[in-house]
Parts: structure tokens; C-alpha cells; sequence
């Protein structure tokens, strides 16, 4: 986890960096585990966290081998319309052969379960989140990122305004027309990260054209 940042707390205002540290780390992680990999070359976990952004997982009591991941896709297509690309489709479909078809439900489960432990520490531990996890749950992993994600989106169609507001008014009076160049420079990077940095499903409606008349007419 990176020093900087302070485990997720449920403010749901500041998920955004704690999401792209916790994207970070899922795609920069992998595990031996000769059970599903038997050469015992690392086997990478981004899927996991892929899974953790789609708007379903098992239902709990589900029979192990009795879903698939096209399932789970078709019903994410449905719930959230344009937010899944070909990559990550088949990117979760190649997953799914190796990590969950063709393993047992103990192997699969130990295999979550062992991401669900190293993740803990990007989480205060008295979130409540983490108390509701049911360890019985062979899927609990998917479920608790899909728990946490679900908030984040609850709390961004309620602050809409918020995110596209916070943009518009560093655009306009982030620069007080007075200052060096790379001090405008740094400005601008701010800037550009707070665009970067708008939730997905809110993105389509910032005018990047409005957002540059803003800071071309705050150097005037």
C-alpha cells in the first residue's frame, strides 16, 4: 500500500485515490498457487479486481460450479449499460478457465481469500464493510469489492454536482493571473488530474470546451 495514504475510512469523496492505489497493486500482484497453476509461474489477480466493478457476483449459496462469468457480464450490461469494454470482457472470459472452471471450490476459495487478506491493510479496519464479510463465502472478495464500489457509485449519483463543480471552479479561479510558469504548470496538472479523476459514470457529462474557456479566461 502506498505510505502516503491513509486506509479507506468510508469517505466516499476520497474513494477515488484509494481505488487507483488499490488498481495498482491488484494489477502489479501475483501469486503462486501450483493447485491452479501447476508449472508454478505467477498467475496475476487485475481480474479480481475487474470482477470487483461488475454489478454482481454468485448469489450467496449459489452451487459452485453452477454460474459463469458471461452470466455476470450480461446481467453488468444490463444494470450499467456502456461501462464494459471487449478487454475486460475477455479478459474475466480467460480468467474464468483458469482461476474458476477448472478448480475446486476450496482452491478457488483459499485463492480469494488470500487476496481479501492482503488487501485489509488499504481498509481502517473498523469499517463496516469489513464486518459484514461472510468468510464462509467462497466468493467474499468479489463481494466486498463489489460492496464497496456499489457505495462509491450510490455516493456519486448523489453528488453529481459535487465532482463536475470541484472541475469548474479550479478551472476558473484555481489561477489568479499572476505567478511563474511552472507554477501555471503545476495548475494545469492539477487540473488534469481532477478530469482524470472524475468517476466513470459521471465523466461524459464534463465539457472539457467550458472547462478550457475557464482557465483561459482566468489569465485574463
Amino acid at each position: 500500500m502506498q505510505a502516503a495514504l491513509t486506509p479507506f475510512d468510508g469517505d466516499y469523496s476520497k474513494w477515488s485515490a484509494h481505488d487507483k492505489a488499490l488498481e495498482t497493486w491488484f494489477f502489479g500482484t501475483e501469486y503462486k498457487n501450483k493447485k491452479i497453476r501447476p508449472d508454478g509461474s505467477g498467475i496475476g489477480v487485475g481480474e479480481v479486481f475487474l470482477m470487483g466493478k461488475l454489478s454482481s457476483a454468485p448469489a450467496p449459496g449459489d452451487d459452485f460450479a453452477h454460474w459463469t462469468v458471461g452470466q455476470l457480464i450480461a446481467q453488468h450490461k444490463i444494470d450499467r449499460p456502456g461501462t464494459m469494454t471487449d478487454e475486460w470482457e475477455q479478459a474475466l472470459d480467460e480468467y474464468e478457465t483458469e482461476v474458476f472452471s477448472n478448480q475446486t471450490k476450496a482452491d478457488t476459495q483459499q485463492f480469494l481469500n488470500r487476496i481479501l487478506k492482503d488487501i485489509r491493510p488499504f481498509f481502517d479496519q473498523q469499517l463496516p464493510e469489513l464486518s459484514m464479510i461472510d468468510y464462509s463465502d467462497p466468493f467474499c472478495c468479489i463481494r466486498f469489492l463489489q460492496r464497496i464500489n456499489n457505495n462509491y457509485l450510490r455516493y456519486v449519483a448523489d453528488h453529481r454536482a459535487t465532482f463536475i463543480n470541484r472541475v469548474t471552479d479550479l478551472a476558473r479561479h484555481g489561477w489568479k493571473g499572476n505567478g511563474t510558469s511552472r507554477e501555471f504548470t503545476v495548475h494545469l496538472q492539477t487540473l488534469t488530474r481532477h478530469i482524470a479523476e472524475l468517476p466513470q459514470t459521471i465523466r461524459p457529462t464534463h465539457q472539457m470546451a467550458i472547462t478550457i474557456d475557464n482557465v483561459i479566461a482566468s489569465l485574463t
